[in-house]
């Protein structure tokens, strides 16, 4: 399969400007290059660092698998900020996300990292009345060494800081309108980062209630991945991550790790209260929900690496469909 299209020659030595992908660290900044290959297509070098502060690498050295959802996130940044003329105020919204790894054919992090190719195009786009990208959905294709590995793609609007504002005043910003009903019974028990799959205390990122529901919280406020700039809200990558590690704390699943994910984020989930996650099994798969004052802000599905994955055939169809 060809990387790149000939006349396209990506450079790998140097980072993006750190504020087209809304990242305040240096080092939380993926990508090294965009480069247009048609009307609504491109592609992208990337470089996974082979130790990642956050996103620890697995036994056998392969990379964690948000670090698809994060190159995600970072394309679909600096695509409406670097080619559709939204200004860097605006707010970009991620609606909903899914990535499918293949990990038979998934890259090993080296001595030096791992370089990606990333071949992605925009759909569903909508302008407004001036031009300006308004909403899209991206598609991703993650290749290593010429290696397509996985696929990934999300929908996201983007609002103007103003229309921002006075969405968040209706939704309650700081969560004033969901208290009621979702009081957190003290004390917060805090698992162990083995038992979760984590490295650090401070990469946990849920506590058990006295009820012993699991709520997202936190243990470090101003983590350097999840929370690298001021929010107003929880942000996705957190709410990633807080439905992984429920799961694999209710099921005794500490090694948990996925290579199918869905997210959708229908709802804004609010830095406090700690919303409650709930999870559910059925057969390979499990979802999780986040409900905060008896409102779903967030439904996911999770299926982990496991003999016998289908994981290679989706990623192969989602490449080829659309």
């Amino acid at each position: 399969m060809e990387t790149v299209p000939p006349s396209i020659s990506l450079s790998r030595s140097s980072l993006v400007p750190r504020e087209l992908v809304h990242r305040s660290a240096p080092s939380g900044v993926l990508l090294t290059d965009v480069d247009r290959a048609g009307p609504n297509q491109f592609v992208a070098a990337a470089h996974w660092p082979r130790s990642h502060p956050t996103f620890d690498r697995s036994g056998d050295g392969r990379h964690h698998p948000l670090m698809v959802a994060e190159t995600l996130r970072q394309l679909g940044l600096y695509l409406p900020l670097g080619y559709y003329g939204v200004s860097q105020d605006w707010h970009l919204l991620i609606d909903d996300l899914r990535f499918v790894i293949d990990s038979q054919t998934e890259p090993l992090a080296s001595y030096a990292g791992t370089d990606i190719t990333c071949r992605f195009e925009l759909e569903h786009t909508r302008f407004d009345g001036r031009g300006v990208l308004r909403a899209f959905g991206i598609r991703v294709c993650f290749l290593a060494a010429a290696t397509m590995f996985a696929v990934a793609e999300g929908h996201a609007s983007v609002i103007p800081d103003a229309a921002y504002a006075a969405i968040r005043r209706r939704t309650g910003a700081a969560g004033g309108d969901r208290s009621a009903g979702d009081l957190v019974t003290p004390p917060l028990r805090r698992p162990a980062p083995e038992s979760v799959g984590v490295p650090q205390p401070s990469d946990v990122l849920i506590a058990v209630d006295s009820l012993g529901a699991v709520r997202l919280h936190p243990a470090d406020p101003l983590h350097p991945f999840y929370f690298d700039h001021a929010s107003d809200h929880l942000p996705g990558m957190c709410l990633a991550e807080g439905c992984r590690q429920a799961a694999a704390l209710l099921y005794e699943l500490p090694g948990f790790r996925m290579v199918e994910f869905e997210i959708e984020m229908p709802h804004f989930t609010e830095l406090s209260p700690p919303p409650v996650i709930d999870c559910s099994r059925t057969g390979a798969r499990y979802s999780a929900e986040v409900r905060q004052g008896g409102v779903c802000t967030v439904s996911a599905r999770l299926t982990p690496d496991a003999a016998g994955s289908p994981a290679r055939h989706v990623v192969q169809r989602l490449a080829s469909s659309g």
